[in-house]
């Protein structure tokens, strides 16, 4: 069986969110984990990408992301984000980054342990 590529002029935006983000290596500290991209959602204005960690396959994150943002700094999004959460079990407040923001993380308990082995 044939597998049809899309030309370039067929490669959407969604797509090329995608094909930026997912498999992507995240190195945080002693930490190594793989983004994989769930879905990708454009609206009028923002981009929304939901993202899971590969190695914690019940880690969630939802990024919003401004229209001037780059996969470099959706990466840097996460890449904060995790840290933060990883760093401190006492944050409250959400990271504010200009290219975006991550409107929903999820990280299970075992993820702290991994973190700090």
């Amino acid at each position: 069986m044939d597998v049809l590529l899309p030309s370039a002029s067929e490669i959407t935006t969604a797509d090329s969110w995608f094909a930026g983000l997912d498999r992507r290596p995240l190195v945080i500290g002693a930490l190594q984990l793989t983004m994989q991209v769930l879905g990708v959602h454009l609206d009028a204005f923002n981009t929304w990408i939901q993202i899971e960690l590969g190695e914690l396959p019940d880690s969630s994150l939802l990024v919003r992301l401004m229209p001037w943002a780059t996969v470099g700094d959706a990466i840097e999004i996460v890449r904060s984000e995790i840290a933060a959460t990883f760093c401190s079990d006492t944050r409250t407040e959400p990271l504010t980054h200009e290219a975006g923001d991550c409107r929903h993380l999820f990280l299970p308990i075992v993820s702290r342990q991994i973190a700090t082995a």
